[in-house]
């Protein structure tokens, strides 16, 4: 069967890709292996690891590596700078592959790379309806270097040597400002998940001796949070960055991973209650849960690994003794319950009042989130409002909060 893509010009781009035919969501766009895979140190990877893995490539592939992309950033050598423009960071190591690299940047991409961890099979695959003609497009950009458009340009510019122009960097008005506003604030999230201050990009004179870097460099400075993250604030930030991605229209696989990191906060909260189940924690461990599989059956084909593999959790999940206990219960709340002999001997229900349609979080419960976190954001924490309620709530959270939700505390 003939791939589904051509290689061809991009307008102001080089090469791209483009398809051929009709793609649908969750369709596998091209397989590709990893041609490269260096493990990552203390400074990234080093100009000797580059030109090792480069001599042990075919004369092929050599040849197709050394029409790659050069980026902006002078190393020592072209293969360095080669690698470093057109290489991923995957679970500590650093890899190449020669059909991916083609693939151009947008900052709301039509396609994802996924199961990286079969480096001799690896796959990109469709988020959304691709058209025939339409150019396939991934990002770039990760959660943690997520932001502003403004953010966003200056590390595309500063790494791979172009401004982003794609459509989300030329939403203007309102528009726009919600879409920075929402990306500056799940980028925030995810760096405080990872229990880190959210980075910022800077100038650095010099670089490391080992990757060859000359001059000034643009590079991520981070810091470790002063004040480590509650298991409910966890919870909290990873159901926020779910919505946050889900308001911004971003069809990604990131979404359902969100909402399987905010349901095991749930649950381990559920399961540190004695004798007690919260009915309504339950439902919403659940909600989110069948969510995250909703989420990635948006982008990902029945058969694909990543559906089975949640699905079969989902499974695992509802035969713990938690979830059978509140099973019957899990349409009901604010009553109270005894069930003699049951695993968790439960003995009474909380329900929690102002509970919004799709299983959001409580305006009090956000509220609490934000009050405690938002002076040490750095960024519009209380902007979450875009996900959890809707925009005519600014106002109140505004005066709430006390500040204005598009600027500094």
């Amino acid at each position: 069967m003939p791939d589904p893509y051509e290689v061809k010009a991009a307008a102001g781009k080089g090469l791209g890709v483009f398809a051929t035919k009709l793609i649908k969501p969750g369709d596998i766009i091209m397989h590709d292996a990893a041609k490269m895979k260096l493990h990552r140190g203390t400074n990234d990877v080093s100009t000797q690891q580059v030109q090792d893995a480069f001599s042990g490539l075919s004369k092929a592939d050599r040849k197709a590596f050394l029409k790659l992309h050069e980026g902006p950033v002078e190393y020592e050598t072209r293969n360095m700078k080669i690698y470093k423009a057109n290489s991923f960071s995957y679970a500590g190591f650093s890899v190449l592959y020669l059909k991916f690299s083609r693939v151009n940047h947008a900052c709301m991409p039509n396609a994802e790379m996924t199961e990286l961890d079969d480096e001799k099979d690896s796959k990109m695959v469709a988020l959304e309806t691709i058209g025939e003609g339409e150019e396939v497009l991934i990002s770039y950009v990760g959660l943690l270097q997520d932001g502003s458009r403004e953010d966003r340009r200056r590390f595309t510019k500063g790494a791979y040597g172009f401004v982003c122009e794609c459509h989300v960097c030329c939403l203007t008005g309102t528009e726009g400002d919600l879409s920075d506003a929402r990306r500056t604030i799940y980028a925030a999230l995810a760096s405080r998940r990872a229990g880190m201050e959210p980075a910022k990009y800077e100038w650095i004179d010099n670089g490391s001796a080992e990757d060859g870097r000359k001059g000034k460099i643009l590079g991520r400075v981070e810091r470790r949070l002063k004040v480590p993250l509650t298991e409910r604030e966890k919870t909290a930030y990873a159901f926020l960055t779910a919505k946050l991605l889900e308001a911004e229209g971003w069809q990604t696989r990131q979404i359902s991973d969100a909402y399987v990191h905010a349901a095991m906060g749930m649950l381990a909260q559920i399961n540190e209650q004695k004798g007690v189940v919260v009915v309504e924690a339950a439902r919403l461990l659940m909600a989110w849960l069948e969510a995250s599989v909703g989420a990635m059956r948006a982008v990902r084909s029945k058969s694909s690994k990543d559906l089975k593999e949640l699905e079969q959790f989902l499974k695992d999940v509802k035969q713990q003794d938690i979830i059978q206990t509140c099973g019957p219960f899990l349409t009901e709340s604010g009553r109270m319950l005894k069930i003699p002999g049951s695993p968790i001997d439960a003995t009474k229900i909380f329900a929690i009042d102002g509970r919004g349609d799709g299983y959001f979080l409580t305006r009090g419960e956000c509220l609490d989130v934000l009050r405690a976190g938002y002076r040490r954001a750095g960024v519009g924490v209380a902007m979450t409002a875009i996900a959890a309620w809707d925009t005519g709530r600014m106002a109140e959270l505004n005066q709430v909060l006390g500040w204005n939700a598009f600027g500094n505390p």
